[in-house]
């Protein structure tokens, strides 16, 4: 993402904020609608709060891709608003779309599960707020 975003138009802070995501931009695990119907739903307000602290915050663009098929699970992608499609490469060489993701649902959570490589790629259709939870913060909820 960073990448796509001309250098004249961002100064150091948005830089870095665009880099390395942002710890708190007013989405917090404890109070997030999303999780009241999610895989976090049944978390203890000690955890909710162990993932807030770990969790980053990214907001991007149409076409960003969030990971790729086939690569090694290094976290999980809560879409807290926006769209997110997930898609499949065929044989062929073609890429095939397996599901869209929308507020509150998770990506690359069956991967870090099992600790194998992405299944699909993750590539946001519409301008998306997502959180992204390390693997191993995961795995020790």
């Amino acid at each position: 993402m960073w990448n796509s975003v001309p250098r004249d138009y961002l100064g150091y802070s948005d830089w870095y904020s665009l880099y390395y995501g942002m710890k708190n931009q007013g989405i917090s695990c404890l109070f997030c609608d999303q999780k009241r119907a999610g895989v976090f739903c049944a978390l203890e307000r000690t955890m909710l709060s162990i993932l807030d602290a770990e969790k980053t915050v990214h907001r991007y663009g149409n076409g960003n891709i969030l990971f790729y098929e086939g690569g090694a699970p290094l976290a999980i992608y809560c879409v807290h608003d926006g769209l997110v499609k997930l898609t499949k490469s065929t044989s062929q060489g073609r890429s095939v779309v397996i599901r869209l993701l929308g507020k509150g649902e998770i990506a690359g959570f069956r991967a870090v599960i099992a600790n194998e490589p992405y299944a699909a790629t993750a590539e946001v259709v519409e301008p998306a707020d997502v959180c992204i939870i390390p693997a191993d913060t995961f795995r020790a909820l």
